[in-house]
């Protein structure tokens, strides 16, 4: 069986005022879970979202999951970690089971 991979968002922080812009997203709490069969494995953490361009602003209310992934995999990518390290990472944790 393959395993499935899937993003959830714990939490958004939000500065009410930044740069002139209002309710600026500023960081995600993610959540990656991959689950083959019967066997799942669980990573976590939080990440500092970049300031928005004011011309492709989106307000807190109007902010979609895909945005919120984009941002957080942009952070992370700071960091060296990316959605396929993140995924390998949880597969090894898995095949381990």
């Amino acid at each position: 069986m393959a395993t499935t991979f899937t993003w959830s968002y714990d939490s958004l922080e939000r500065d009410v005022s930044k740069d002139g812009l209002a309710d600026v997203v500023i960081t995600s709490y993610w959540r990656i879970t991959g689950v083959d069969g019967d066997h799942s494995a669980t990573t976590y953490g939080s990440a500092g979202i970049a300031a928005p361009d004011p011309d492709d602003f989106t307000a807190f209310a109007d902010v979609t999951q895909a945005q919120v992934k984009a941002w957080t995999l942009a952070a992370l990518a700071d960091l060296d970690i990316t959605e396929a390290t993140l995924e390998a990472g949880l597969q090894s944790q898995i095949d381990l089971l």
